[in-house]
């Protein structure tokens, strides 16, 4: 009877020990270990500069379906402490209301006066965390605000790359001061619906960090990639 309870007990651990394995091979050999190229991508245009990232598939046997980018953003403070903060101080962020963009008065049409997707209200903190950017050539996944589709998802083919369009910066000058635009891109894309509009004065730079946080999973796909895009201000070269 004993015996009897070794064999089987013998024959389930060997069962268990080669789904295992065979989990482990498909782990390893199969499924997709993505990684951002090491430059950023730029986009010239007449009045603007897009920076993208290029995600490249390394290794595994398995296209990547699916996929999507997730963007936060963070602030390092220039206090002694340097804390980093999941929030972006208002001093960072162009005012709107009920609809109107505090730079329409200069003509700026850089999102048709759309509203932003994240909740703000004067005085508030804005924070940008884990929030859907686009690719640059999306697969159907859906429609959302007033029908608009959605463009934050794309499949990555074994071998290949994709790329997320994380801002397009603008430089403006509105009469009082001079600062760079960035419209921070949304799952609707470069036109429609911005994350959100930030403000980086010229004239009297802040001494803060904006920290751009990204990762990149989907399926077939092993951990996520994982990178970090820092703007700061730069007296050696008198610019960000």
């Amino acid at each position: 009877m004993l015996e009897n309870l070794y064999l089987v007990a013998s024959h389930l651990l060997c069962l268990i020990a080669g789904m295992l394995f065979n989990e482990f091979i498909i782990d390893r050999v199969r499924r997709v270990k993505l990684k951002f190229y090491n430059r950023l991508i730029f986009y010239h245009f007449s009045e603007s500069i897009r920076v993208a990232l290029s995600v490249i598939h390394r290794g595994g046997k398995l296209p990547v379906t699916n996929a999507v980018g997730y963007l936060t953003i963070s602030m390092k403070t220039n206090d002694k402490k340097k804390l980093v903060e999941n929030h972006i101080d208002e001093r960072f962020i162009v005012e709107k209301k009920e609809g109107s963009c505090a730079l329409r008065s200069i003509g700026c049409n850089k999102c048709e006066g759309k509203e932003y997707l994240v909740s703000y209200e004067k005085g508030d903190k804005v924070k940008v965390f884990c929030e859907y950017v686009p690719w640059t050539v999306p697969v159907k996944s859906g429609e959302g605000i007033n029908n608009l589709p959605y463009k934050h998802v794309t499949h990555i083919p074994v071998q290949g790359s994709a790329k997320l369009v994380l801002f397009d910066i603008y430089r403006m000058d509105d009469g009082q001061e001079e600062f760079y635009l960035i419209k921070v891109h949304s799952e609707y894309g470069d036109i429609y619906h911005p994350r959100v509009c930030l403000k980086l004065p010229l004239r009297n730079p802040p001494k803060d960090t904006l920290i751009f946080n990204i990762d990149v999973s989907g399926e077939n796909v092993r951990g996520r990639a994982r990178t970090s895009l820092k703007i700061l201000y730069d007296k050696s070269i008198d610019d960000y």
